[in-house]
C-alpha cells in the first residue's frame, strides 16, 4: 500500500480528490478521529507515517505525522491501532523560553 501512496503524493493529479493538511493547521486541542494509518517509505525526506483524520464535517484529510514518529511506530503498532478508535489532538506549538 505504501507504494500506491507515494505514487498518488509524487502526482498529485492521479489523486485530486485527497486533502492533505499540515499538522499545524489542525485546531488546538480539538480530536480528530483518525480512520487510517499508512507508513510511506519512499518519500522526499525519507520514510513517513501518514493518518487519514476525519474532520467534524465528516470530511477527511491526511496528514504526515512529524518525524520522530517514524521509526518509533512500528507496522504492529499500526495494525493494533487501526483495531481501535484512535483520535489525533495537536496541542500547539511549544513556546519555549530564551535567554537574553
Amino acid at each position: 500500500m505504501s507504494d500506491e501512496l507515494l505514487k498518488k503524493l509524487q502526482h498529485p493529479s492521479t489523486s485530486h480528490n485527497r486533502t492533505y493538511k499540515k499538522v499545524s493547521e489542525l485546531e488546538v486541542d480539538r480530536p480528530y478521529l483518525i480512520s487510517s494509518f499508512a507508513r510511506v517509505e519512499k518519500t522526499k525526506f525519507g520514510p513517513a507515517i501518514v493518518v487519514q483524520i476525519r474532520d467534524i464535517d465528516d470530511t477527511t484529510s491526511w496528514i504526515f505525522l512529524p518525524r520522530r514518529y517514524t521509526s518509533s511506530i512500528t507496522d504492529q503498532d499500526i495494525q493494533h491501532y487501526m483495531d481501535g478508535d484512535l483520535s489525533l489532538i495537536y496541542k500547539g506549538i511549544s513556546k519555549t523560553a530564551s535567554v537574553t
